[in-house]
């Protein structure tokens, strides 16, 4: 259902109101598109309207509008034209039925219309197959790559990940505008450091530089999600006709020279399944520690007097959750005053998924 609502200043109003509907073009292949025009003739008023929906075909939910006021004989011609953009789905034809448009409080109809959808001929098929091999090179110029040790997490679960920015040796990149922005909401990352820089890495038939960032992915929401990343980069291109979706980059293009232009790049999709804790032996204290670890404790003096102060070190090592992981409690006793606990952490403190 396409609906809009237009407010526009009233310069004044025709006795006579005459609604005029068409494609533009009435006929099309199946991988082209076309225009559903209405053209209202005698106001300048806000028209209100909800255009029918027809299987097979998809109409933009904004139309673009044209408006224009003149005075023919000293007698006012207005005419206003709201222009749908229309995307088949499949061959046939298509017909909007009549309906009707509001103007001022009163309803006027708008004819029928209907549009011929053929099958592709040899232009469309070879433009599609160009379109897709464009498309096919440019993923493989640059793309984003997640590389995770399993397919699962549990729910609050903290596993080390490697984010990767591939970028083809010949395409001409001038910076990174975006760094990898996450896009799923099952799942929480580390912040992003600095990358580690390879170049000269092959994959398939292309020679790359690989922007590499660790990161530690946490299982926020259980259930399957699905992960992905986005960011953008600047590239170089010859002229104003070019564009990377042009592949200006495949006819050896200069850095020094040219325009820079924004270039978005979307990595795969990939699915995880975040698992609720198992309740069966959980320990009855357990506050989120999830990972593979192993303690120790020791005393700094095993001989003071009354009142002396003694410091305890417990340390956990290992890999998991550090970053949620609160500190353990002293237990209450008569025989001890403790104070709050100091707290540090070696190992990578981005990701703070192995160490100590």
């Amino acid at each position: 259902m396409v609906s809009w609502l237009l407010f526009w200043p009233i310069a004044f109003l025709s006795a006579n109101i005459r609604i005029e509907s068409n494609f533009e073009p009435a006929s099309i292949t199946l991988s082209s598109r076309t225009n559903y025009k209405i053209v209202i003739h005698g106001t300048q008023s806000t028209p209100q309207g909800t255009v029918p929906q027809v299987s097979g075909l998809i109409l933009s939910n904004n139309p673009r509008t044209f408006r224009s006021a003149s005075f023919i004989n000293g007698v006012p011609s207005i005419k206003t034209e709201l222009s749908f953009d229309v995307r088949p789905q499949r061959e046939g034809a298509f017909t909007i039925p009549a309906w009707q448009v509001s103007v001022d409080g009163k309803n006027y109809p708008v004819p029928s219309s209907t549009l011929r959808v053929l099958p592709p001929n040899q232009a469309d098929i070879a433009r599609q197959k160009a379109q897709q091999e464009q498309e096919k090179d440019l993923q493989e110029a640059a793309f984003l790559e997640l590389t995770t040790e399993r397919p699962f997490l549990f729910k609050g679960e903290t596993t080390a990940a490697k984010l990767s920015l591939y970028l083809w040796e010949r395409l001409p990149v001038t910076k990174i505008d975006q760094l990898p922005q996450k896009q799923g909401d099952g799942f929480s990352i580390s912040e992003l450091d600095q990358p580690e820089e390879k170049r000269n890495v092959s994959r398939g038939n292309k020679i790359y530089s690989v922007f590499t960032w660790k990161i530690g992915l946490t299982g926020a929401l259980s259930g399957k999600h699905t992960l992905s990343f986005a960011s953008t980069i600047r590239v170089r291109v010859k002229g104003s006709k070019n564009s990377p979706f042009g592949n200006p980059f495949f006819s050896d293009p200069f850095f020094g020279f040219g325009r820079e232009q924004a270039l978005e790049i979307q990595s795969n999709a990939y699915d995880f399944n975040v698992r609720d804790l198992p309740t069966q032996g959980r320990p009855v204290d357990f506050q989120g520690a999830i990972g593979s670890f192993s303690a120790t404790s020791s005393i700094d003096l095993d001989r003071v007097s009354l009142g002396d102060p003694v410091r305890l070190k417990f340390v956990i090592q290992g890999r998991g959750n550090f970053s949620a992981m609160p500190a353990p409690t002293f237990p209450e006793s008569d025989l001890f005053r403790s104070g709050p606990p100091a707290f540090s952490f070696e190992g990578n403190q981005i990701t703070k998924y192995r160490g100590s």
